[in-house]
């Protein structure tokens, strides 16, 4: 069945495998199975992502031969092969802003495919990966189109352009995240990694001592991009390419934003450690200043009482020579 994910990231003409659950020479599937999902997308009218839900979905086609009998209504539209479907969304908030949707039914309606959308796709790039990319972001930008469109082979260039240019960064920065053992092995590594200029070569040098950090369940993000990377251009389809256009994209964004990340949490914990230390320090000086004063004021006490004595035993001396002389 189609999902959030389908209308929020599939490319045009990009094929998802679905099941209606039911075996349609059987049983006619209509419209109504066709099942309502939430999106989470971005309203410009709230300048915020916000949830979308489905207002409308009508077969266009069928709906024109449909006749509205009266006192009784029309059966739902029967869904068949190459069908258009329009799917109808509002934000949630605002109920102001509309999202609109195409899709085309395939094959023994296993499958199905967005044909257009209004608005049309926009590129977004999130600050942290902006940040690692600098003046790769237009390649970004040009790879996410070619794989909205599904040219395949064109995001795959242009993915591998920009994973050639910033993995030396990135798997140096890699070096913050470890520590030990751990890190010493992978700046042996990493030696050798500055002395190769391919990089599928350097990532063959690092991948298998990735930080369990960065491998989310045992998938490791930099095999994945190696794996994709050796196999090229020469001789494959959009089709073939597009698939590992996708990883390596998918790969790319979550090695910057895990890194990123990381570093941002550590800063914060040093930032906040620091802060609590100062706190302390400045109590631990003001506890030995007002120990200091006490101390000043015990030595002043003292002094007082010495003083007393010395003057009282002047008195009783004075007070002696005088009945003396008496």
């Amino acid at each position: 069945m189609p999902d959030a994910k389908f209308l929020e990231e599939y490319s045009l003409y990009q094929k998802f495998d679905f099941d209606f659950g039911k075996n349609s020479f059987l049983f006619p599937i209509t419209i109504v199975d066709l099942p309502d999902v939430n999106l989470n997308m971005y309203c410009p009218n709230c300048n915020e992502i916000r949830t979308f839900r489905l207002t409308h979905k009508y077969n266009h086609k069928k709906e024109k031969d449909v006749v509205i009998k009266i006192f009784k209504p029309p059966p739902p539209p029967t869904l068949e092969e190459n069908d258009l479907v329009n799917l109808n969304y509002i934000c949630a908030y605002c109920e102001k802003f509309h999202r609109f949707f195409a899709i085309k039914m395939g094959k023994g309606l296993k499958t199905i495919e967005k044909v257009g959308q209004f608005p049309a796709w926009d590129i977004n790039i999130e600050k942290t990966l902006k940040k690692i990319l600098k003046g790769y972001s237009e390649y970004y930008k040009k790879g996410k189109t070619c794989e909205f469109h599904s040219y395949g082979i064109g995001a795959f260039a242009y993915y591998r352009r920009i994973v050639e240019d910033i993995i030396g960064q990135l798997l140096e920065s890699i070096t913050d995240l470890m520590s030990g053992e751990e890190l010493e092995k992978y700046q042996v590594a990493l030696e050798e990694v500055r002395k190769t200029k391919t990089a599928t070569k350097k990532i063959a040098l690092v991948k298998d001592l990735l930080p369990l950090i960065l491998k989310p369940e045992q998938f490791n993000p930099l095999k994945t991009l190696h794996d994709a990377l050796s196999k090229g251009l020469h001789g494959r389809t959009d089709t073939e390419c597009l698939e590992d256009a996708e990883s390596i994209s998918t790969s790319l964004v979550f090695l910057v934003d895990a890194v990123l990340s990381q570093k941002k949490g550590q800063q914060k914990y040093t930032e906040s450690m620091k802060k609590i230390l100062e706190k302390q320090r400045k109590k631990v000086i003001k506890d030995e200043k007002q120990q200091d004063k006490k101390i000043v004021e015990e030595r002043a006490k003292v002094k007082k009482v010495i003083r007393d004595e010395k003057t009282k035993r002047n008195s009783l001396e004075e007070e002696t020579v005088a009945e003396r002389k008496k």
